[in-house]
């Protein structure tokens, strides 16, 4: 199962970046922080304010990259680790990441195309759409 996000910045994924907290239950929304790496500070924040579940002897708990780390796992579990959005490995991610730097689909090698804003007068990138398979990213 693919279980880090490709990219964790950049298109919202559809949702946003919800969460929930395996020691409080707490439910992050996924739109109310706004991107990815703020709604890792989000939780680190939470799990800073509730010492009795996350003692400063475990400090894994409230650093950046272990956070961001489960956030990703919990998006590629709530999307069954769709390859569109999740990759296994780092070397998938920056080929994944390559590819679309280099204008080609990740999925099937075809010219990407530019998808703009529909609501502002198209005037903002939102992603891209491979021209031959239909993908978006």
């Amino acid at each position: 199962m693919n279980t880090r996000l490709i990219n964790r910045g950049g298109i919202m994924l559809p949702g946003g970046y919800p969460y929930v907290d395996p020691k409080t239950n707490m439910r992050f929304d996924g739109f109310e922080a706004g991107g990815f790496y703020d709604q890792v500070a989000k939780i680190i924040q939470h799990r800073s304010s509730n010492p009795q579940l996350y003692p400063p002897g475990n400090p894994e708990y409230l650093e950046t990259n272990f956070v961001a780390n489960q956030l990703d796992e919990y998006q590629c579990q709530r999307f069954g680790g769709d390859a569109r959005y999740c990759g296994q490995t780092s070397a998938e991610i920056e080929r994944a990441a390559s590819a679309q730097a280099a204008g080609v689909c990740q999925f099937c090698g075809g010219e990407l195309e530019q998808r703009y804003c529909p609501t502002c007068s198209g005037q903002r990138v939102i992603g891209t759409r491979c021209k031959k398979c239909g993908s978006t990213l």
